[in-house]
């Protein structure tokens, strides 16, 4: 097993159960199916190819072994650098997590820088990044 430094990336050599350092710092192990984040011991998935809007995401894809992350998870999935792991780049993607003040409403997360923003639900553009574990 080896450790790869994302500061110098080079995803092309990486094997399941090898572990890479984003740079904020954090650990993520590669897995069959995506990055287990060491501390927080979720595993982040490959992004889907599809596009989906908010019901037909959280229809699909509601198990503890594939969910959509909360608006949290991104939050802190953002802090340890899974933009740095994940090819999240050019897309935005839908948490689970609805706006409280209006239903209609969801957050996503911003791929290109990050961000966390909401939109409407029905939009049907949003790309999926799933979650397990925990």
């Amino acid at each position: 097993m080896k450790t790869i430094d994302l500061r110098k990336p080079r995803f092309e050599e990486l094997k399941i159960g090898d572990r890479v350092i984003t740079s904020k710092g954090f650990t993520f192990l590669k897995t069959k199916s995506g990055f287990l984040d060491q501390k927080t011991k979720l595993e982040w998935r490959q992004p889907e190819k599809r596009k989906y809007n908010h019901d037909d995401a959280t229809k699909k894809y509601s198990s503890s072994k594939k969910r959509l992350p909360t608006k949290g998870e991104f939050e802190i999935g953002e802090e340890h650098g899974i933009r740095e792991v994940l090819d999240l780049s050019n897309r935005w993607f839908w948490s689970s997590s609805g706006n409280p003040n209006d239903p209609a409403v969801a957050y996503f997360f911003n791929g290109v820088n990050g961000g966390i923003f909401s939109g409407d639900r029905s939009n049907g553009n949003g790309s999926v990044v799933c979650v397990g574990g925990r």
